[in-house]
């Protein structure tokens, strides 16, 4: 990778939780409709080259790799993902490349991954929502919430539903 790449704006993404969440499903959407990317949640944002001769294959991102793709405009195929990235899908282990990514980016795209599993407190406490703000939403019973899983087109619908729950209770609490 080349030292010159410039990092992603974090004037890009959303400082609110829910906004964050919001930000998310639309780059999720727009993916599928113009077919840019398959959705796989097992997966940051994994580089997937052709076979010699045979069709282009799509790159596979997760919630948050939706987010790297499509707003921060990270392309795989430039920026050398998957050696840029950690693959264990572990949040706390992810790898952000500094020169692509702030350390705030970073911790905005791991909450996303903790919001897609419905662990709510988590990825608040990711993006380092005040104790006052975790203990209101623990208090509300918004600890968790119940996420379908979500790695097939059909499965959409149901998981935007949910996240769109999710981002509304969020809002109400002024997150």
């Amino acid at each position: 990778m080349s030292a010159t790449v410039n990092k992603a704006p974090i004037s890009k993404l959303p400082s609110k939780p829910s906004a964050m969440i919001r930000l998310a499903l639309h780059d999720v959407a727009v993916l599928l409709k113009e077919k840019k990317a398959k959705i796989n949640m097992d997966r940051w944002m994994i580089q997937r080259v052709a076979r010699p001769g045979g069709k282009p294959r799509l790159c596979e991102v997760c919630f948050g790799g939706a987010v790297m793709m499509q707003t921060l405009k990270i392309n795989p195929l430039v920026h050398g993902v998957p050696g840029s990235y950690d693959n264990t899908m572990q949040p706390t282990v992810m790898k952000c490349v500094p020169e692509m990514l702030s350390l705030e980016a970073c911790d905005k795209i791991r909450a996303l991954d903790y919001f897609r599993a419905g662990r709510v407190h988590s990825g608040l406490a990711q993006m380092s929502v005040s104790p006052r703000k975790l203990a209101a939403i623990h208090a509300g019973g918004l600890d968790q919430m119940s996420v379908p899983s979500f790695n097939r087109t059909s499965d959409f619908p149901a998981f935007r539903r949910a996240m769109q729950k999710m981002a509304g209770a969020l809002e109400r609490h002024g997150l």
